[in-house]
């Protein structure tokens, strides 16, 4: 038993019991079951990281609510991202180009977006907005709330993993055509 609140060891035991409370706290207010026991697994696990920073068993459920509460904001607001970043290839096929030309288009189109949903959530926000809507640096940057030259830097390293990734896929496709 610890002598002082300093010595707490935190427990698989308590975290169950807490992740309980968790799990019903997420589950009725997001109305997801899934998204309630994601996060749940998220907040343990991000609780039993930092776990040497805990001190008081007293406040292992107040804690791990208020953890939890931020990790389902924080998917919201990526689910909302996502949704707006994803685009229909379709949208991005010349009108008048004849039925040949539009499906290697489309094919085109459709293997730069699956490329570009593989980056990082800020890598492909900022290639998003730069290669697909053509914003400048500086606009992206303003709207990200980001310094020019972290964008200059994500858009880079985007850059490199697409061309990668395109190099990959561009070998692959073209041994299937021999």
């Amino acid at each position: 038993m610890p002598s002082s609140p300093d010595d707490y060891e935190l427990t698989e035991k308590d975290l169950t019991s807490s992740a309980t409370t968790v799990y019903r706290f997420l589950r009725r207010w997001s109305g997801d079951a899934m998204l309630a026991e994601e996060c749940t697994q998220e907040t343990v696990l991000r609780v039993w990281a930092n776990r040497s920073e805990f001190r008081s068993p007293k406040q292992l459920t107040v804690w791990m609510l208020t953890t939890a509460r931020r990790i389902v904001i924080d998917q919201a607001r990526t689910r909302t991202r996502e949704r707006r970043e994803s685009i229909d290839p379709e949208l991005l096929v010349a009108v008048d180009a004849t039925p040949t030309e539009r499906l290697a288009l489309r094919e085109e189109a459709r293997r730069a977006m699956t490329a570009m949903d593989r980056l990082p959530a800020r890598q492909r926000a900022i290639a998003f907005l730069h290669f697909v809507e053509q914003f400048p640096i500086t606009e992206i940057a303003e709207m990200l709330e980001l310094a020019t030259a972290t964008v200059r830097s994500n858009l880079s390293v985007a850059r490199e993993k697409l061309r990668a990734q395109f190099q990959d896929s561009g070998a692959g496709a073209a041994e299937d055509r021999r």
